[in-house]
């Protein structure tokens, strides 16, 4: 005879709203620490990689069975509540990644067609002396509206939809800082002085992002009675 499942009652609930509100405020003392690590000179760099660990919790909390790089920028774009900024495409890293580490990287050398695109990118938008200044960081579908508007013979849609976010911000937060300073204790986008020129993601940004993964986490939680790990893992 199989014995029947028993519903929880609403104190059974009531008690494990407060088991989560528990987890998410000690998860918010820990970030406040971090945030003292970021401000400090001396430690600065110490605070970058502690917030990239905090995101990087964040995203296995909630999606325990993801890879850690898909995980990673769900996370920022599910839960920033700064989507749009995430998803931009850094024009710079794009003309420039031929000459980084990802040069023979399998996802990058998948990119079709990426020279008459980059042609296409370079009278639109200007070259990498121009975009430094202005313009470096434009939506996904400013580029596709731009290549369809100038199609050429072999193009690949489906293929430029698909490689375009390897050179989000999303993606060198996920390559440049997470991973570089996980890994490797090294912030090729940042000096003991802060970010380098022109740089989207600053101290400033990681602070919001992780603030803002940790209240709309929280609240999704406590909207459904759940701990991250317990939501659908969609």
């Amino acid at each position: 005879m199989t014995k029947k499942k028993r519903v929880p009652t609403r104190a059974d609930l009531d008690a494990k709203k407060e088991f989560i509100k528990d987890y998410f405020d000690e998860r918010r003392k820990r970030l406040a620490r971090a945030r003292k690590l970021i401000d400090e000179e001396e430690y600065f760099l110490e605070g970058i990689l502690v917030l990239c660990c905090h995101i990087a919790s964040f995203s296995a909390a909630r999606f325990p069975a993801w890879q850690d790089n898909n995980g990673f920028k769900e996370i920022l774009l599910r839960y920033s509540g700064k989507r749009g900024l995430y998803q931009k495409i850094d024009l710079l890293f794009l003309y420039q990644w031929r000459r980084s580490k990802f040069r023979e990287h399998g996802h990058y050398v998948a990119f079709k067609n990426y020279a008459e695109v980059k042609k296409i990118l370079f009278r639109k938008f200007g070259d990498e002396n121009a975009i430094w200044s202005r313009k470096r960081f434009v939506s996904k579908g400013s580029i596709i509206k731009q290549v369809m508007a100038h199609r050429f013979p072999g193009l690949d849609v489906k293929n430029l939809k698909t490689s375009l976010p390897l050179f989000s911000v999303a993606e060198q937060t996920y390559r440049y800082l997470r991973c570089s300073a996980v890994h490797n204790m090294q912030f090729p986008l940042i000096s003991r002085r802060g970010y380098e020129t022109n740089h989207l993601v600053d101290k400033a940004l990681l602070i919001e992002t992780a603030e803002g993964i940790l209240n709309n986490l929280e609240r999704e939680c406590l909207r459904q009675d759940k701990f991250p790990w317990q939501l659908m893992q969609r």
